[in-house]
C-alpha cells in the first residue's frame, strides 16, 4: 500500500524494515522472494531519489524521527544484502551528509552511516569532523552534529572515530575549548552509566 501510495521518502524508508525480514526469513504466507525484493529495490530507489528534499529544513523533532527511520532503513538495506541497491543507498546518505540544507543531526547520523560501511574513509570523516566543529560552526549545529555522528559504541569500539575526536580536542587553544565543552557535555549525557 505504501509504494503504492506513498510519496513521502520517509514513510518508504519505514516500510523497508518489515519486507527485508521478510525476504531474508520468509513469512508464514510463504511469500515469494522475488517478490518482495522488487518491491524493496523500487522503494528505496524512490526514496534514496527525494530523500535529500525530504529531510531538508526538518525541525528538531522531526529531524529525530528521520534519524529513527534512517537508522532502521540502513539496517534493512543491510539486511537485503545487494551490493548494487547498497550503492544507490549511500550515494544517497552522501547527498544528505555533505549537504548545508538539512539539519546537523542528520548530517552526522548519515557520515556515521557511510563511514561504518566503509564508504568514507577516515581522513574525509576528520575533514567533516573538523568543519561541522568549527568555530565558525554556531554552538546548537554542532551540539546536533555530535549528536548524530557520535554514540558510547562506536566511541568505545572504533578507535579511528575516538582518535580523530581526541585529535580535534587536544586541537583547540583554551577559548575553543571552553566554548565546546558545554556541547561535548550534552552528547556524552546521553549515554549510558555503564558507557
Amino acid at each position: 500500500a505504501r509504494a503504492a501510495t506513498a510519496a513521502d521518502p520517509l514513510a518508504l524508508l519505514a516500510a523497508l524494515p518489515p519486507l527485508a525480514n521478510i525476504h531474508r526469513y520468509g513469512n508464514v504466507r510463504q511469500t515469494e522472494g522475488v517478490q518482495v525484493a522488487h518491491l524493496f529495490d523500487s522503494m528505496l530507489e524512490r526514496a534514496g531519489v527525494g530523500l535529500l528534499v525530504a529531510v531538508s529544513a526538518l525541525d528538531e523533532a522531526h529531524a529525530e524521527h528521520a534519524r529513527e527511520v534512517r537508522l532502521a532503513a540502513d539496517r534493512a538495506v543491510a539486511l537485503r544484502n545487494d551490493a548494487e541497491r547498497s550503492g544507490h543507498w549511500r550515494q544517497a546518505l552522501q547527498r544528505v551528509a555533505l549537504s548545508a540544507a538539512t539539519s546537523a543531526l542528520l548530517r552526522g547520523v548519515s557520515l556515521r552511516l557511510l563511514f561504518d560501511s566503509g564508504t568514507l574513509d577516515a581522513g574525509a570523516v576528520h575533514a567533516q569532523l573538523q568543519l561541522q566543529l568549527s568555530a565558525g560552526a554556531t554552538p546548537l549545529e554542532a551540539a546536533q552534529w555530535l549528536d548524530g555522528f557520535l554514540n558510547a559504541t562506536v566511541l568505545l569500539h572504533d578507535d579511528a572515530v575516538w582518535q580523530m575526536i581526541d585529535a580535534w580536542v587536544v586541537a583547540l587553544d583554551e577559548d575553543a575549548l571552553v566554548r565546546v565543552l558545554p556541547l561535548v557535555r550534552r552528547t556524552f549525557s546521553a549515554f549510558e552509566a555503564a558507557d
